[in-house]
């Protein structure tokens, strides 16, 4: 019996290798592939190559051709993208070989099956690189064949198969338009390419395996992967980077910190986005499986998350996060940029792949991205990227410390391109943003816990002020908060503003009196201090102005100002770091107005 159905199945292949050249005859003047290997005219208008010699099939020609060759029959009312022109090669070069693919074997891709219009190629090694020798398009439920041609003796260049060479093979994926490596075992006729050579597989399956890099720049970086690593554990796969790291931590605050040989996190979870700090740019280079971002839910708990993007291509966030998207609240990336859907605000644009995003949600929910095939932007409509993420020129922008805060400010009184700061008592510019329509987006950076010895930003529970600099006068003025809300639950809060990393902040502002009444001068904040202090004073009218610092002993240390001053608020940072811990005074005379206070360093 098993040698009738062999007997059989060589009819068969041999009656496809009839009517192929049958049609190779007829059709011979739209062949689309040339002895040379490039693809005729017809190819550029987006017309496939047949393998078997057939007439070539155009992408919208489909509805009305039916072509049937040996194993491969391509149905009516089927309209699909073509392979790449990578997969272009010489026919009719003086020898080949037959390749059936019965349908029973079920050729996949992540263990999906091939769809109708998928492409199944065969190529060779030319100069190190793999070259197609033919390919065919799968048809669900019919039996597939294809001709692998023989390289040509008559030319210079190798333009097809050497004998006993590799058949390697190619899938082609119509829908996500994407091409992987595939492997192939056999039913009969073995791996090595032979003239005349009839082949018959038992199994077809594409290799996923896929290298993700990312690049990661000096300090931090907020990333993930849409490739769950063949070698999860840390140690092996940022084994390239180890050099130039500091620490891993998830969003539960678990670390991976090598150079104490510390690892709370365990494996790389790639349902997870990561903050790592590098003492140096490096590229991290992740190579494993691609996931399937329309099979891979992520769990998100209610308030902030530290999440992946698990598509291979950007989308606009909107389109992406819209499975969650009547419980979000807002969205973070590194550079502080945010999606705030509450007030229409969106400077982050679209989702981009390796990068990892803080996502709040109001209550737990299931975040589901759309498959890597769905469009990457929506129609056009308003967006707000132009209006809030604007750079401050007076304000320059403040460096990434990997914690922050949000606020959102309101002030009538002021005029677009007049940019607002945000600092701490120490007079530490910690956020700025540019005004537009009145209102302002603030990134407030806190202070970077891996560089102890620095103070980058604020720490928590900082006290913090407001100012503007007005592009019309090119003066800076104080701002004062009228009235401060917790964005998520709106409730009020004491318009002093205090640090706290990942606040939401909604702000009233105004100007205050841009000329006091009277002169002042005010504590220095905050008392005690190490090794820095701010000094506010106000002035009644232009006057010249000196302000000293003494010790117990009555000897200045410091003379912090002695120069004219025009009327207004001012303020004054006194660093103290070359004096010993003690008491000390400073006093402002400015022209009869002459008052003193006391301070304390303490080491």
């Amino acid at each position: 019996m098993q040698k009738l159905k062999n007997i059989l199945l060589l009819v068969a292949l041999a009656l496809g290798i009839l009517l192929q050249h049958m049609a190779q005859a007829q059709n011979q003047l739209r062949a689309a592939v040339a002895g040379s290997g490039a693809a005729n005219s017809a190819n550029n208008n987006n017309r496939v190559v047949g393998t078997l010699g057939q007439a070539t099939i155009g992408t919208t020609g489909n509805s009305s051709t039916m072509i049937k060759g040996g194993f491969w029959h391509v149905p009516r009312q089927i309209l699909f993208n073509p392979p790449p022109s990578s997969w272009n090669f010489t026919a009719n070069t003086g020898g080949n070989a037959t390749i059936a693919a019965p349908f029973a074997i079920n050729p996949t891709i992540g263990g999906q099956p091939l769809q109708t219009g998928d492409g199944v190629g065969v190529f060779f090694l030319r100069d190190g690189s793999l070259v197609c020798a033919g390919f065919s398009i799968w048809d669900v439920g019919r039996n597939m064949s294809i001709t692998a041609w023989a390289d040509d003796p008559q030319t210079t260049v190798k333009d097809g198969f050497a004998s006993s060479e590799e058949i390697r093979y190619k899938i082609w994926d119509e829908s996500d338009k994407r091409e992987y490596d595939a492997v192939a075992t056999y039913r009969s006729g073995g791996s090595n390419f032979a003239i005349n050579g009839i082949y018959e597989l038992s199994s077809l399956t594409a290799v996923l395996t896929t290298t993700h890099s990312l690049v990661l720049a000096q300090g931090w970086n907020m990333i993930s992967s849409f490739v769950q690593p063949a070698t999860p554990a840390l140690e092996n796969l940022l084994s390239g980077i180890l050099s130039s790291m500091v620490l891993l931590k998830n969003g539960d605050g678990q670390v991976f910190w090598p150079a104490l040989n510390i690892n709370t996190i365990g494996p790389w979870d790639f349902r997870d986005g990561y903050q790592i700090f590098m003492q140096s740019a490096a590229t991290l280079s992740i190579v494993g499986t691609e996931v399937s971002p329309q099979a891979t839910p992520i769990a998100l708990n209610q308030g902030w998350n530290l999440a992946p993007y698990l598509r291979n291509s950007p989308q606009d966030i909107q389109v992406a996060l819209a499975s969650i998207a009547n419980r979000l609240v807002i969205v973070k990336n590194n550079a502080g940029q945010v999606y705030w859907p509450q007030f229409n605000i969106n400077t982050i644009g679209s989702m981009l792949p390796g990068q990892g995003y803080q996502i709040n949600v109001s209550q737990a929910a299931t975040l589901t991205y759309p498959v890597n095939s769905a469009p990457a932007i929506v129609a056009t409509r308003p967006s707000s990227k132009a209006l809030f993420d604007a750079s401050p020129q007076h304000y320059p922008s403040v460096p990434n410390s990997g914690v922050n805060a949000t606020l959102l400010v309101e002030c009538s009184e002021l005029a677009d391109g007049d940019e607002l700061a945000i600092t701490t008592s120490r007079g530490l510019r910690v956020g700025s943003a540019m005004i537009r329509q009145g209102k302002a987006l603030l990134t407030v950076w806190g202070d970077n816990r891996i560089t102890a010895e620095v103070i980058e930003g604020a720490p928590e529970n900082e006290a913090l002020t407001l100012k503007v600099w007005s592009q019309a006068t090119q003066t800076e003025k104080p701002l004062a908060i009228t009235s401060l809300r917790e964005a998520v639950t709106d409730e009020p809060l004491a318009n002093n503003l205090r640090f706290k990393i990942d606040a939401l902040w909604l702000a009233t502002v105004a100007l205050t009196a841009d000329v006091p009444q009277t002169f002042s001068l005010q504590q220095n904040y905050p008392n005690p201090f190490n090794p820095s202090t701010l000094i506010k004073y106000g002035l009644a009218h232009d006057v010249k102005v000196k302000l000293e610092v003494y010790n117990l002993l009555g000897q200045r240390v410091a003379m912090l100002l002695d120069e004219p001053q025009k009327a207004g608020y001012h303020e004054i940072v006194f660093q103290g770091q070359a004096l010993p811990s003690g008491v000390y005074f400073y006093r402002l005379q400015a022209g009869s107005f002459v008052q003193t206070r006391r301070m304390t360093l303490v080491r």
